[in-house]
């Protein structure tokens, strides 16, 4: 980690600093796989496991092929006016 001024020694998790997390999947896309696999559990509702597992598979796979995919995409979806030719 980069070094701190003195008096700035917060410990924190390393996976608040991070925006990856789980093999290097996004955050947003890792929480809502996690929760909806624990809704699943609940419900014992066993066919959306492999779905989840995909999912979270091509979210690991497209960071590995570009870093900011993620919110590269966002952007897109929510400002899809500016990126029209």
């Amino acid at each position: 980690m980069a070094d701190v001024p003195a008096g700035f020694e917060t410990p924190v998790f390393q996976t608040v600093l991070r925006k990856r997390l789980m093999w290097g999947a996004p955050r947003l896309v890792t929480v809502c796989v996690l929760g909806l696999g624990g809704i699943a559990f609940i419900w014992n509702y066993w066919p959306c496991f492999p779905a989840l597992g995909l999912v979270q598979g091509a979210a690991i796979l497209g960071t590995w092929l570009d870093e900011d995919w993620f919110e590269i995409s966002l952007r897109v979806l929510f400002f899809k006016r500016h990126y029209e030719a």
